[in-house]
């Protein structure tokens, strides 16, 4: 399975090389967009899932925190994991992130070993989450199917 991701940095460069050079197809994911805006994003996932945002957190006009905190405002089936991906190692940011959700807080100058390794732990929490909710909608459905037996078998009992 592949997993969608959305790319947020105002720097073009970045994100663009980002999404084209890295490594996303092995590791199970595929880019659906990558914007410059956070304010582009949300319109984006107001009509369109993703389950992995990886973003800057210092952009111009809203910055990533703040979309963070906007995302969960749309209060979406699914929402994405959200990873940032920041050239600021101030403790400040990292914080603000992680009370923001965020998944990982990773800095740019991160080696590349290291990120492929964080994306395969991402996307195994993905896959694991993915499972458990799997397993959930199966016994749902058992249930369902047990009443409706149960019910016609009553039915069928005080009939005859």
């Amino acid at each position: 399975m592949e997993y969608r991701l959305i790319i947020i940095d105002d720097e073009r460069e970045i994100s663009g090389g980002f999404a084209m050079f890295f490594t996303w197809k092995t590791l199970g994911y595929v880019v659906a967009a990558q914007f410059s805006s956070a304010y582009d994003a949300l319109e984006f996932l107001r009509t369109q899932e993703a389950d992995l945002i990886v973003s800057d957190v210092k952009m111009p006009g809203m910055d990533g925190l703040a979309m963070a905190e906007e995302i969960k405002k749309l209060r979406l089936p699914h929402p994405p994991k959200l990873v940032f991906f920041s050239a600021y190692d101030e403790f400040q940011y990292a914080q603000k992130a992680l009370d923001c959700g965020a998944a990982k807080y990773i800095l740019k100058t991160t080696p590349y070993d290291e990120l492929v390794s964080i994306f395969q732990q991402i996307r195994e929490g993905l896959e694991s989450e993915s499972s458990i909710a799997s397993d959930s909608e199966a016994e749902k459905t058992e249930e369902g199917t047990e009443d409706k037996i149960l019910s016609i078998m009553k039915s069928y009992i005080d009939a005859n």
